[in-house]
């Protein structure tokens, strides 16, 4: 959802931001590890990491992981992240 609108239809991070937090107070949707997601927003809005690698490092958090490893040097703004090199 995140890289279309900003890949396809080049909405901005704030307009993300906005239409993610939509989603989460949307009645008709139930979102899976909604707090995450919320948290994912928040630092989305403070970083410049990408959405969905802030969402990976705070599910695999959730789920007792201490790090991420990732090639990825846009994550180094992540406490969870620790990049190869």
């Amino acid at each position: 959802f995140v890289w279309v609108l900003e890949s396809v239809y080049r909405f901005s991070r704030k307009d993300i931001g906005i239409a993610v937090a939509d989603l989460l107070a949307s009645e008709q949707l139930e979102l899976e590890h909604d707090m995450c997601v919320e948290q994912a927003l928040e630092l989305f809005s403070t970083t410049t990491a990408d959405f969905a690698d802030i969402l990976v490092n705070l599910v695999n958090h959730r789920h007792g992981c201490t790090k991420t490893l990732t090639l990825d040097h846009g994550q180094r703004q992540l406490m969870t992240a620790t990049i190869l090199t």
